[in-house]
């Protein structure tokens, strides 16, 4: 702390040096020495009213609050004798007063502040039992954000921090029959005074007065960002989006980039798994984050720009004498290719195939995905200084470590379709997803009829319902055994099926199917549910209601497994999987990692992609290569606008006319979860 004098003083006993300028409070809780307090937070201003926090400074008469006192050289400070108990007790009697009387079954049971200064200073719990319980309701009326006001003490805390960290100051200190605590002064639903449910109060909260309702988001952690734990890539989606918010389009891309190289396929591509999480979808709609990731990119050169910024600041800390090999050129292995490269290491990426790309070029339609996209960032992968080896099948691994190969990653995906058990294959008319869009992307001609079915809940088969209509078919039918809301699909796919004209069945579950009169006829059984089971779909409750289809095309779409060689030696799992230790990629053999879908069967592009990048780095710590993580963003300590009717603000599904102010106010739309208690 430049130009602040070190002042010497004495707590407890104990010599303690501080800076001039701290409080005593602050100078005795960062020598571990704990001073009880409530009121005081290290982050909003000192009121100096709970009064738990007094001390005895010699030379000073009576006692002083330690949280507004400032430390002065040779100051000597007793935190604790008789007289300081007896008040501290006094004070929390007082708080305690009209709260309720159990802690068990309390959200905050044994993360409660006040419950642990109960059992710090010690209260009389037979006289608290005299005082009645506040007779407040619970305040539910709000998305994400709980009020209990009988558990309120009045700390004040969320109401400073709401003022002075967010600028919004929608909170204050209300008074009903007698009892004192906190909710908007008015009255009115934190919509309505223009709250940005940022959070801020529920951390600064010191009992479960202010807390977060319970909804699906808390699987995942709750006080962290959880539209980037839910990103297999962990994108800081936050601060990507604070980015477009100022315009910085360069900086927006430079957050992506530092964790995929397919950065522009995923903006067409990506099953938004961090929309499903967006804690604004509880209060009114999510955020569109895959549309602001393909505005950036829009408005941006990627491959001029970003990549030549991330080769001209990352240091090359890696050896080039470090031969990597990876099997697949898919996005995992591409991906940990791009990754590895980055450290200096010598790369080669052998692909059976005679184009790299995997599934994403074979499997996803090109009016999903357009070519010209996947090509361009597949090229800039090869120009960071991958070496590839295409139309280049790779059976024995021990041939690639006789080439000096220090380590090899298996990347193969899985390419082997399911079939379903009792339907005959071979037969003109049924196809699997696979078959059926590898033969669409390479231009093959083939004829499917009028009326198609496509069987399976996935993005494969939303892609080959809308291949199917391309292809001229009049009547496409889509059948699922999952449940609408089981649905990995988001509006933007649902959108584009009711737009063709594809129907959506739901909870069905394929009984028969036989041919006749040179068509398919399937009979299927209404069901209310489904599980794994070692491996295969066990159907729940199947019903007696039946739906028979007739249809001349039968696409299965019902995913698909790995094919590992069985020369490359390594343990299998039943399901054909790899078997690998999920922490340091490595399989059954020494020196050998695996990744994406080949370990965990069909995934998304965004998993793959994730996966190969942790297998990147997994291999390089293998190697003993440090890493030069660059990508933990301080968050930076600021204030909030208040937007008029901000709850309220409409979502804006970006497109390619979208106005840049149309995409700003969409990025103004988000909550910056990551900036809580900042």
């Amino acid at each position: 702390m430049p130009n602040r004098r070190r002042v010497k003083l004495l707590i407890d006993g104990n010599i303690i040096e501080t800076y001039e300028g701290t409080t005593v409070l602050e100078a005795a809780l960062s020598a571990g020495i704990y001073i009880p307090h409530l009121c005081y937070h290290p982050i909003v201003s000192t009121i100096e009213e709970c009064g738990l926090c007094v001390v005895k400074i010699k030379g000073i008469d009576g006692l002083q609050n330690s949280c507004s006192i400032q430390v002065q050289e040779n100051m000597s400070i007793l935190t604790n004798d008789e007289e300081i108990y007896l008040i501290r007790k006094k004070k929390l009697t007082e708080l305690l007063k009209g709260h309720p009387h159990e802690c068990i079954g309390c959200p905050k049971y044994l993360n409660c502040e006040l419950q642990s200064l109960k059992q710090f200073i010690g209260v009389n719990q037979e006289e608290l039992l005299t005082y009645p319980v506040k007779p407040l309701p619970v305040i539910d009326e709000n998305p994400l954000i709980l009020f209990e006001p009988t558990k309120c003490v009045v700390c004040k805390r969320c109401v400073r921090a709401c003022r002075e960290l967010r600028g919004i100051g929608v909170l204050d200190v209300k008074e009903t029959d007698g009892y004192k605590y906190v909710y908007t002064n008015s009255g009115k639903t934190l919509k309505e005074e223009g709250c940005i449910f940022c959070g801020t109060c529920v951390e600064v909260c010191p009992t479960a007065a202010i807390r977060e309702k319970e909804t699906p988001i808390q699987n995942i952690k709750k006080k962290s960002t959880p539209c980037k734990e839910a990103c297999p890539l962990e994108i800081n989606i936050p601060e990507f989006i604070r980015h477009i918010k100022e315009g910085n389009y360069y900086k927006a891309v430079k957050v992506l980039k530092d964790k995929s190289p397919f950065s522009r396929v995923l903006s067409y591509i990506c099953h938004r798994p961090c929309e499903k999480s967006c804690r604004r979808g509880y209060v009114n709609e999510s955020v569109a984050i895959k549309g602001l990731k393909f505005y950036a990119l829009k408005m941006l050169d990627e491959t001029l720009n970003v990549n030549h910024e991330n080769k001209k600041r990352i240091p090359r800390v890696g050896n080039k004498k470090k031969k990597i090999a990876i099997i697949g050129g898919g996005p995992s292995g591409l991906t940990a290719a791009y990754f590895l490269t980055k450290l200096n290491l010598e790369v080669t990426v052998f692909e059976k195939e005679v184009s790299l790309g995997g599934m994403m070029r074979v499997a996803i339609p090109y009016f999903r995905l357009p070519r010209e996209i996947l090509d361009s960032e597949i090229e800039a992968i090869i120009r960071s200084g991958v070496d590839v080896k295409l139309n280049h099948e790779v059976l024995e691994l021990e041939t690639l470590k006789e080439q000096g190969f220090s380590a090899i990653l298996i990347a193969i995906g899985a390419n082997k379709p399911v079939w379903p058990k009792g339907v005959p294959r071979g037969l003109a008319g049924l196809y699997t997803a696979v078959d059926f869009l590898r033969k669409f992307n390479l231009g093959e001609k083939f004829t499917i009829g009028d009326s198609v079915v496509v069987i399976g809940g996935g993005l494969s088969a939303v892609d080959c319902a809308l291949t199917a209509k391309r292809l001229g078919a009049k009547a496409v039918s889509l059948f699922c055994l999952e449940d609408k809301t089981e649905l990995t699909w988001g509006r933007e796919e649902i959108e584009a099926l009711e737009s063709k004209e594809v129907k959506i069945n739901t909870r069905l579950y394929l009984k028969e199917i036989i041919a006749k009169n040179h068509k398919w006829e399937m009979i299927f059984q209404k069901i209310e549910g489904f599980l794994f089971e070692n491996g295969e779909i066990k159907v729940l409750y199947p019903q007696k209601e039946t739906v028979k289809v007739i249809c001349d095309t039968v696409i299965f779409a019902i995913g698909q497994l790995p094919e590992v060689p069985d020369s490359f030696g390594l343990k299998i799992k039943n399901n054909g999987t790899l078997e690998i230790d999920p922490h340091t990629f490595l399989t059954s053999k020494e020196g050998i990692f695996a990744c994406g879908d080949v370990v965990y069967g069909m995934r998304s592009v965004s998993d793959a992609c994730g996966q190969g990048r942790k297998a990147a780095y997994a291999i390089a710590k293998y190697l003993g290569i440090k890493i030069p993580f660059r990508d933990i963003e301080r968050v930076p300590k600021f204030v909030f606008a208040k937007i008029p009717e901000f709850a309220n603000l409409p979502r804006v599904d970006i497109k390619e006319e979208t106005s840049e102010e149309e995409v700003k106010r969409e990025a103004s739309r988000c909550l910056q979860c990551d900036s809580r208690l900042r």
